[in-house]
């Protein structure tokens, strides 16, 4: 007898409730990662998984393998597909129960009901946490089918009303399951050295030295839209969308630095973004597959243009445009490109195209459903934009919501309409003018 801890975008063993819950049982655990068939295939002529995105998977992994090591209970990393896996691991291994954390990416999510509906029905309990977000999803003033479509006005019910759990501590020991172990079952090695700065305690070593040694967050509000450095921005996507960081914890650890340092419109600006990251991720349990479609949540029907070589020279950074050229190479080499420069070559352009749209995931570092995924909702969604904030610092228990700004567009707003501009123009014949060997 065991019970079956199934990890996902969750790869770490503190503030991890799935792992905490499984533990306070007292019965042998088995930890278990899937390293799904389908991250190796082709879709839009693209490998679904790049190699930067591949390589910090790995690094991650290998991290989080040794630190269940540690505790007593080594992770089990298959190959396979986790629907077909999950059962007959329940079945070889006489589990009782599944603990996991649900997703809301569509793929995700529809691989969580399956597995949790079929194995429900034969008697097995399935416990489930919101583990990679701020809030639960229980904890949210509103049912999943009723978030509001502004950010604004999810901003201004969530901010006021909704309760940011203290992050779990990592379990001091693990009783491992030694039982049967159905040989048939393909691993999936990990490499031995990886010179990737994945994983938990890198994760944790950034957000000490983003907050603690540079300071350098005091300062976030005017300096997040820069393109290169090491203190523009926290940095922190790759390891929040592998899940060797949570939201939680960044707040926590911002709230102590308010605390001890400054608080002010920089601290708060952080926050904000993980709401965006929140708000994303709410938009996609209410909407599902829709946030995806070229039409989005409005079902807009947009003339996207399609053409295979102007896409090759985008993927290349061989645009002609220098900017949006230094982007993509700067993503093609790295694996990593600020938000602001994600902007920048994913909207005026080669907006959202469904082709466009292959191309980011596979190689990106911090491809995860938050406000990545929901930065190509813009020209599909326009309204869901927000009126700049006048906080000072974190929401404390007790504080009101910030003050109604005067009617009227904001800079972001006003961006967004010439960036519709934009996109039209560029997607003209005559004006998307292609350096194919530019010097």
């Amino acid at each position: 007898m065991c019970v079956l801890v199934w990890f996902r975008y969750d790869l770490r063993v503190a503030d991890h409730p799935a792992l905490w819950h499984a533990a306070q049982t007292g019965l042998p655990l088995l930890p278990v990662y899937i390293w799904e068939d389908d991250w190796e295939s082709v879709w839009m002529g693209q490998p679904r998984l790049g190699p930067h995105r591949r390589q910090l998977m790995e690094a991650c992994l290998a991290e989080l393998q040794h630190r269940l090591q540690q505790l007593g209970a080594p992770l089990r990393v298959l190959k396979g597909d986790s629907r077909r896996l999950i059962p007959r691991l329940v079945q070889a291994t006489g589990a009782t129960a599944v603990y996991t954390h649900y997703e809301p990416a569509p793929n995700e999510s529809a691989t969580f009901y399956t597995l949790r509906q079929q194995l429900r029905s034969q008697g097995l309990a399935w416990h489930s946490w919101d583990g990679n977000s701020l809030y639960q999803l229980d904890d949210l003033p509103f049912p999943p089918s009723q978030v509001p479509d502004l950010f604004k006005q999810f901003r201004q019910r969530v901010e006021p009303a909704a309760l940011i759990r203290t992050p779990l501590l990592a379990p001091h020991h693990l009783l491992a399951y030694t039982g049967a172990w159905p040989e048939e079952m393909l691993t999936h090695s990990l490499p031995r050295a990886n010179t990737v700065s994945g994983g938990e305690t890198a994760a944790q070593a950034r957000l000490h030295h983003y907050l603690w040694e540079s300071d350098a967050i005091a300062t976030y509000r005017e300096t997040r839209n820069g393109l290169q450095g090491e203190h523009f921005s926290s940095r922190l996507s790759p390891w929040l969308a592998q899940g060797c960081l949570s939201p939680r914890q960044v707040y926590t650890e911002l709230r102590r630095y308010e605390q001890a340092r400054t608080r002010n419109e920089s601290t708060y600006w952080l926050f904000f973004e993980l709401l965006w990251r929140e708000y994303f991720r709410a938009v996609a349990t209410k909407f599902g597959p829709r946030l995806f479609r070229p039409a989005g949540i409005m079902n807009i029907d947009i003339p996207w243009k399609e053409d295979a070589v102007h896409l090759r020279l985008w993927q290349a950074g061989q645009t002609g445009y220098p900017l949006v050229d230094a982007a993509m190479r700067e993503l093609k080499a790295t694996g990593w490109i600020s938000n602001r420069a994600r902007q920048v070559v994913g909207l005026p352009v080669f907006p959202c195209s469904e082709a466009g749209r292959a191309v980011r995931p596979r190689r990106s570092l911090c491809t995860h459903l938050g406000a990545r995924a929901g930065t190509g909702a813009y020209p599909i969604h326009p309204p869901a934009l927000a009126a700049r904030p006048c906080a000072r610092g974190l929401p404390r228990p007790g504080d009101r919501p910030d003050a109604e700004r005067p009617r009227g567009r904001n800079s972001l707003e006003a961006g967004l309409q010439g960036e519709r501009h934009t996109q039209a123009h560029f997607a003209h014949p005559q004006v998307c003018k292609v350096v194919r060997n530019p010097s």
